[in-house]
């Protein structure tokens, strides 16, 4: 089976546009500088937005501003009325720590949950959540007596995935690109959620027969010769992302409603 992120997030948006209208709810986004791969994702994020009726706002920042600087513009976003959610996208410049600025969001406008205190579920596993819960298994679902093994340890998709899917029930073990013998953990896993940026890092020898493969890697961990072994499995593109920009609108409009 395909989890087509496409499909889910068309009807996810079709909701979204019915809760969203005649509400003015205002999206704020951080661009610092020009990473072309950014500035596409920005700009797919802004166009899902409008269509559904959030007034989504680019700030694009110069990449040699300082922290400091940066940090004004957050503070300055977290203190105007009209902005109900607010998000940063990454990477930054090197010289920009991302943690001190996630730090610095607003929780309740901490709309891609990268803020420890935010109020949200960060919007790739919230994603994440939803397809396995639409595709496969139900609202509430139980993973107990389910081994997973996630592949990455970021703030952003690792850590947050695994404690998914320990909320679940499931038995999770995180693993990362620098774990020797990868395939002796992978290999045992029900579902596998891999988000290291690592190119093909999954081959076939790594998957368990009818195990679940979530591909959380912007251009594809796993590789494509993979996905006759699985039961079920996102494509890439068409999987994870476009329900990471969908989980983000519809965190923006649950922040709304926090603030009204």
């Amino acid at each position: 089976m395909i989890l087509d992120g496409r499909i889910l997030s068309n009807l996810i948006a079709d909701e979204l546009r019915t809760q969203a209208t005649g509400q003015n709810i205002g999206l704020a986004i951080v661009l610092v500088g020009e990473d072309p791969s950014s500035i596409k994702y920005v700009n797919a994020k802004q166009k899902r937005a409008l269509d559904i009726g959030i007034d989504c706002k680019v700030l694009q920042l110069p990449a040699e501003l300082s922290e400091a600087e940066v940090m004004q513009f957050i503070n300055m976003l977290n203190n105007n009325n009209n902005t109900h959610g607010m998000m940063v996208q990454l990477p930054l410049p090197g010289h920009i720590c991302a943690q001190t600025i996630m730090r610095a969001i607003n929780p309740l406008k901490d709309v891609d949950g990268l803020n420890p205190a935010s109020n949200f579920i960060p919007a790739t596993v919230r994603g994440i959540e939803k397809l396995l819960e639409h595709y496969l298994y139900g609202p509430h679902f139980d993973l107990q007596g389910d081994s997973a093994v996630v592949i990455g340890r970021s703030e952003i998709v690792g850590k947050p995935a695994a404690k998914m899917l320990l909320d679940h029930n499931a038995t999770v073990t995180i693993c990362h690109s620098k774990t020797p013998d990868l395939m002796r953990f992978t290999a045992h896993a029900d579902i596998l959620i891999s988000a290291t940026g690592i190119t093909g890092l999954i081959q076939p020898d790594h998957i368990k027969p009818g195990a679940v493969i979530i591909d959380a890697g912007t251009i594809g961990d796993v590789a494509p010769e993979c996905y006759a072994k699985a039961s079920a499995y996102t494509p890439v593109p068409g999987g994870v992302g476009p329900m990471t920009i969908i989980s983000l609108l519809e965190n923006t409009i649950r922040a709304h409603l926090k603030q009204k």
